[in-house]
C-alpha cells in the first residue's frame, strides 16, 4: 500500500507524542524483501498542524520502501513550529522530510539520527540508492536542522521536476552543527546557511540541475569545526534566552 503511516497528525496544534518505538510485526515477511519489517510504509504524519511536538521516538525498518511516497519515517506537510527532538529513524526511505505543498516554516530538527536510508524502485526491489533525510517539496522555509547526526545524509536542493514538479525545495533554512558519515546538499533558493560540521562536509554548488538557479552559494562557517561550536545547539540557546535563563 503507497502512503499509509502508523500514525497521523491533521488539523491539530497544541499537542505531543513522545516515547513511541517501532517494533517488528508479527505479520513482516519472515524472508526476502521486508523481512523483520516494523512499518508497511510510514511512520509519523503531521499535515496542517501547529506547535506539534514528537520526542524521544525511534521509527525504522519500512517494508515498502519504493517510489509514490513509502518509507517516510518522520514526516512533515504544510504545517509550521513543529519540534521533531531526540527523534532517530533507521532503514527508511526518507528518515525525516518535510513533504508537499507550501507553508511549512519555523520546524525544528533537534538531536535527530538518521541511517540507513535507502531508496528504492519498488516495493520488491533488493537493491537502490542512499535515501537521504530532506525537504522534499515546494520550498520549505525558515526551519533549523540543529545537533543532529546523518549517516545516510540530508538534502535542500533544486528539485526541478521531479516528484510532480518540486521546484525549490527550500530557502532561509539553517543547518547547524551536523555529523555524520553520509552526504549534506544545501543549494537553497536565495540564501540558506551551514554553520558547524563533523564529519559531513557540505555540497553547496553544482552543475546538474539539482543546482539550477541556486545562486548565491549559501553561507558557509565552521565546516568541519562542529565540535568547538558555540552555542552547541541554536534551538536550546535561543530558548534559555527568551525564558531568561
Amino acid at each position: 500500500m503507497l502512503r499509509s503511516h502508523a500514525i497521523r497528525f491533521l488539523h491539530t496544534r497544541d499537542c505531543w507524542i513522545r516515547g513511541v518505538s517501532s517494533s517488528s510485526s508479527p505479520a513482516a515477511p519472515t524472508s526476502g524483501p521486508g523481512v523483520g519489517a516494523h512499518l508497511q510504509s510510514g511512520g509519523f504524519l503531521i499535515e496542517e498542524s501547529k506547535r506539534v511536538t514528537v520526542a524521544d521516538s525511534r521509527l525504522g525498518l519500512a517494508e515498502h520502501r519504493g517510489d509514490g511516497g513509502s518509507g517516510y519515517l518522520f514526516e512533515i506537510q504544510r504545517s509550521s513550529e513543529i519540534l521533531l527532538r531526540d527523534d532517530v529513524g533507521e532503514n527508511g526511505r526518507h528518515s525525516f522530510i518535510q513533504n508537499w505543498g507550501f507553508g511549512t516554516t519555523g520546524c525544528v530538527f533537534l538531536r535527530v539520527e538518521s541511517r540507513g536510508g535507502v531508496a528504492m524502485i519498488n516495493k520488491t526491489d533488493t537493491l537502490g540508492l542512499t535515501g537521504l533525510s530532506e525537504f522534499h517539496h515546494s520550498l520549505a522555509t525558515a526551519n533549523l536542522i540543529d545537533s543532529s547526526t546523518f549517516d545516510d545524509g540530508f538534502s535542500i536542493v533544486n528539485r526541478n521536476d521531479e516528484s510532480t514538479g518540486a521546484g525549490h525545495a527550500g530557502t532561509e533554512n539553517v543547518l547547524w552543527n551536523l555529523r555524520g558519515k553520509g552526504t549534506l546538499r544545501s543549494l537553497q533558493s536565495k540564501t540558506g546557511y551551514v554553520i558547524g560540521t563533523r564529519e559531513l562536509y557540505p555540497v553547496t554548488e553544482s552543475p546538474l540541475p539539482m543546482g539550477a538557479g541556486t545562486a548565491p552559494i549559501d553561507f558557509l562557517e565552521g565546516i568541519d569545526r562542529g565540535a568547538g561550536l558555540a552555542p552547541t545547539s541554536l534551538y536550546e540557546d535561543q530558548l534559555a534566552r527568551r525564558l531568561g535563563k
